[in-house]
């Protein structure tokens, strides 16, 4: 099979999307497919592994300004069986393509939770131009799928997760006095006492609410019993860093918080395994991998229930799923001050394979792969959404 994945976003540029396609693409390409990857990111100074995937970036800046007379070449002349376009909310490449490309079968994934306004995601739909009784529209979870469909009334979203290969993530076991999981040390201080590790991976943008886990942090570090101390490391970059930064200094915690930055897989492996929790403040948060990875790595998981993240966390079971931010605290503290709960919620996790390993996931993709080149047709191209509204 001959597949087109079409992403604003791409490596070297670092976040779920583009991670997950890379992933996807390459593992697709290790199958069999012929699989290539347009984006309107373009190419940095970083070595991007691509692999056999070939991978085509438009100069056509983050309006996609010309994309479609582009796209429209590219489908003509390579004839590929699928195009998946991967969205969120605002993907100007992703939804110029899915208007435009005639390939024998299109499927539109959902990244995003769209806003919980109905009439103005079904207008944004209707006037995209899109054929959309001809796509497979899929979401990456439940959380995202839904305000989809109650926009929509009779567009059937099906749910197309995020994979991941457990056995990158499984818990690297301490060995002696190894330096590589300091656990009573902070920079160039040493901790007094027990330490609680808290673990947090992301973006730093306003949707991932790391500011709200800094003022989270305070307040369980004040609740701590005496003799255990609280060390946070919080993973990512992003516009919200210096911010993030500020509120720590105001909290008084730059003691206990460190800002690591950007940190490959296997640096993010190492530091999961040397933490205790994970903890996910999002409530916008459509899939959430890197809590899926953490979870993978041992780690009990405690995020927002309204979140994509109860796609793989039972509550009480990989962790706890919480309604806000005071009951974040309170589960948080839960797994500080009874380490039998800790303990035992990180057997299962370790043990456990989740339901989102690749083998299924990629499976999962031929099944809608083979729906989209059957549902197809290209007379409809031009109708609008109008016959799916009614």
């Amino acid at each position: 099979m001959k597949i087109l994945h079409v992403t604003d976003c791409y490596l070297p540029q670092l976040g779920g999307i583009e991670m997950h396609v890379s992933d996807l693409a390459a593992r697709q390409q290790a199958a069999g497919h012929d699989v290539w990857v347009l984006t309107a990111t373009p190419a940095g100074p970083e070595l991007t592994q691509t692999g056999d995937v070939t991978v085509i970036r438009l100069a056509s800046g983050t309006l996609a300004f010309g994309s479609a007379k582009v796209i429209r070449q590219l489908v003509q002349e390579q004839g590929f069986d699928v195009m998946h376009a991967h969205l969120s909310v605002g993907s100007p490449l992703a939804w110029s393509a899915l208007r435009v490309a005639s390939t024998k079968g299109r499927v539109a994934t959902m990244h995003s939770v769209v806003p919980t306004a109905p009439a103005l995601v079904r207008s944004a739909m209707a006037l995209s131009g899109i054929s959309w009784e001809s796509v497979i529209v899929t979401a990456v979870s439940e959380a995202a799928a839904r305000p989809l469909r109650l926009a929509v009334h009779g567009l059937p979203v099906s749910v197309l997760p995020n994979g991941i290969d457990p056995r990158l993530w499984t818990p690297i076991p301490k060995v002696g006095d190894d330096t590589a999981f300091p656990d009573h040390v902070f920079g160039d201080r040493v901790l007094p006492g027990r330490v609680f590790t808290v673990v947090s991976v992301g973006r730093f943008t306003r949707r991932k609410r790391l500011r709200a886990l800094v003022r989270m942090l305070a307040q369980l570090r004040a609740r701590l019993p005496e003799g255990l101390e609280l060390r946070a490391l919080l993973i990512g970059d992003g516009p919200q860093f210096e911010a993030v930064r500020r509120d720590i200094g105001r909290c008084g915690l730059d003691e206990c918080i460190e800002l690591l930055g950007v940190r490959s897989r296997d640096e993010i492996r190492r530091l999961l395994s040397g933490s205790d929790v994970y903890l996910a403040p999002a409530r916008l948060e459509s899939f959430g991998i890197a809590a899926l990875e953490a979870r993978c790595a041992g780690l009990p998981v405690i995020a927002m229930g309204c979140s994509g993240v109860g796609e793989f966390i039972t509550d009480g079971a990989e962790g706890f799923l919480v309604p806000d931010d005071a009951a974040m605290v309170d589960a948080a503290l839960e797994l500080a001050i009874v380490p039998a709960t800790r303990a035992k919620i990180s057997e299962h996790n370790s043990t456990t394979e989740p339901a989102m390993s690749w083998d299924r996931i990629l499976q999962r993709h031929d099944e809608i792969y083979a729906r989209a080149m059957a549902v197809n047709n290209p007379q409809s191209v031009g109708r609008g959404i109008q016959s799916v509204v009614g």
